[in-house]
């Protein structure tokens, strides 16, 4: 009876690590998510930046405000990859192979239930 109680204990530890994985992994998603949309914010204001920029006739800044968009932009698409990755890896796709249907023939019909009632 020890082992079954340890096997039990071990079993829970897995399960509360297994939860304690897919906690962690969702929280790295979110946050990937977060930068990304940071990422993406600040590329925008960058490149609005880079338009009044021209339209003053400041090159230098221009040239400025574009060079710091282009990384931003980069940093948004690689932070998506990373994100599309780890969702991959928590929802892994479902099996393609059909399952067999299920057998019914051994299950009676309850019938049985009234007639012992009747006696």
């Amino acid at each position: 009876m020890r082992m079954d109680e340890q096997s039990a204990e071990l079993d829970g530890v897995r399960i509360r690590q297994l939860a304690a994985g897919r906690r962690a992994a969702i929280r790295l998603r979110t946050y990937l998510l977060v930068g990304m949309i940071g990422c993406l914010v600040s590329a925008a204001q960058s490149i609005i930046l880079a338009i009044l920029a021209v339209r003053i006739g400041d090159w230098l800044k221009t040239a400025l405000w574009i060079a710091l968009a282009i990384p931003l932009l980069c940093a948004a698409c690689w932070l998506l990859r990373k994100q599309r990755h780890l969702a991959q890896q928590l929802h892994p796709p479902a099996s393609s192979t059909p399952l067999p249907p299920p057998d019914f023939g051994p299950l009676s019909d309850g019938s049985q239930h009234w007639k012992n009632l009747e006696r």
